[in-house]
């Protein structure tokens, strides 16, 4: 049996615009928390989510879609090209992630 995916956007909660594009097999707020707390992470997700945070201003999380399992790289794939790779802090076009762990 498949799961359902959540295909989400990271946003700026000044300018209203989308900065990252994931998925998660878990809630929207949990994961959200993982980007803030991800010490190890080294991205320019997470540098300017760490700037935001640090000026008080707190990035929220927005559902596009949830899908199938079995169809969400594609998912993420056209949500990071309809908003455009070169306007996302994303480091790829998508595709990879939601692990194991449930939250990439």
């Amino acid at each position: 049996m498949s799961k359902i995916v959540k295909i989400y956007a990271i946003v700026c909660p000044i300018t209203k615009d989308v900065k990252y594009i994931g998925k998660t097999f878990g809630t929207l707020k949990d994961r959200l928390s993982k980007h803030y707390s991800n010490s190890r992470d080294n991205s320019k997700k997470k540098k300017w989510i760490d700037n935001c945070i640090e000026n008080f201003v707190y990035p929220e999380i927005i559902l596009l879609e949830e899908v199938n399992n079995t169809i969400s790289n594609i998912s993420e794939q056209k949500w990071i090209s309809h908003y455009g790779i070169d306007n996302l802090l994303n480091e790829n076009k998508g595709g990879g992630g939601c692990s194991a762990k449930g939250y990439d």
